[in-house]
């Protein structure tokens, strides 16, 4: 079961991008009814967990290769959306403020949180991969006891980032800033449980002896997950959209069904081919949802048609991201295929 391949995960990416593009273009109803704000931390959670231990292991030419994945995204969709918005202004002729407000590129480009303000995931996300790296680096953490480091460590941490969270320190600090600065700052605290469970858990992994009941373990994996749903655990009473001990069991647990549960056995070859092809443009899918699903929001204004079923909204604005990623990905430049990949 390796990870680059792992079934399960590639059809988690793919929900979750759907449950993202429902966040912020559905608001009600499936997909957001199931996966409300899991999407973003379970991406969090599985980025380390498929690449956190290279990145540790203090590997220049890995974390270029991670920074190169996630920083020309990050750079170079701001142009497309600058443009894309500006033609809309004139195709358009709205005052959607969404259109309008171009004044903040070099905010954009500075936080990833201006008129793109999705892209804070993936300065948050730059931002714990220069960490984790430096934590490798250093020699100091290299002699410490092992066990301590992949448990004490680790428990540390995330005890930190919890007492931030509902003490409001955390709001506290951050919550006042401007909101191009508010939202990247405030939810690195936020994201520490999820990067860290990603980390941790792509270290422990499955003992061998316990292989042999995979599907038991993944179950009880979804369990929890469920009981978690249903008993909700009280949240900081301030805080960024990810915040909480509940959000952060119940991503733990949605990944670790995923990622154990054995779809590579379950499903047939041709199927598992067609997971894989879908799940590859999720990189892109999340960087331009938010422009093509602006411009479907406008065509549907103009033409006063109104999406009585949220799910197929979602899934409309997937496929043509979808179709949009493949044909950038055709284009015969390097940079094309990596700003979709």
């Amino acid at each position: 079961m390796t990870k680059e391949k792992n079934v399960g995960i590639e059809i988690l990416r793919s929900l979750m991008c759907l449950g993202v593009i429902g966040v912020h273009f559905a608001h009600s109803g499936f997909p957001v009814s199931v996966t409300r704000n899991l999407p973003v931390p379970i991406f969090m959670f599985l980025s380390f967990f498929l690449c956190g231990n290279k990145i540790l292991g203090s590997n220049k030419s890995d974390l270029a290769r991670r920074l190169r994945r996630i920083l020309l995204p990050y750079f170079l969709w701001p142009f497309f959306y600058m443009y894309g918005y500006s033609v809309a202004q004139q195709l358009f002729h709205t005052s959607n403020p969404t259109f309008n407000n171009l004044s903040s590129f070099e905010l954009q480009l500075l936080t990833g949180c201006a008129f793109a303000a999705h892209f804070w995931f993936l300065w948050d996300l730059a931002f714990f991969t220069l960490v984790v790296y430096g934590i490798g680096k250093l020699k100091e953490i290299k002699k410490l006891n092992r066990g301590f480091v992949k448990i004490g460590g680790g428990i540390s941490i995330i005890v930190f980032s919890i007492f931030m969270q509902y003490s409001l320190l955390n709001w506290n600090i951050f919550g006042n800033l401007p909101y191009e600065f508010r939202y990247p700052f405030g939810r690195i605290c936020e994201m520490i449980p999820f990067a860290v469970g990603g980390l941790y858990f792509s270290k422990i992994g499955i003992p061998a002896r316990y292989k042999n009941i995979r599907l038991g373990i993944a179950l009880s994996f979804m369990g929890l997950f469920f009981v978690l749903s249903v008993f909700d655990i009280p949240r900081p009473s301030k805080g960024f959209g990810y915040s909480g001990i509940g959000l952060m069991l119940q991503t733990w647990f949605l990944a670790a069904f995923f990622i154990i549960f054995p779809f590579e056995i379950l499903l047939p070859d041709r199927m598992r081919s067609s997971v894989i092809l879908i799940s590859r443009y999720t990189m892109g899918i999340y960087c331009c949802h938010m422009f093509v699903g602006h411009y479907i929001d406008e065509m549907c204004r103009i033409k006063g048609f109104d999406f009585h079923c949220s799910f197929v909204k979602s899934l409309l604005i997937y496929i043509i991201c979808w179709f949009l990623c493949r044909l950038i990905s055709r284009i015969p430049f390097k940079l094309c295929k990596q700003m979709v990949i």
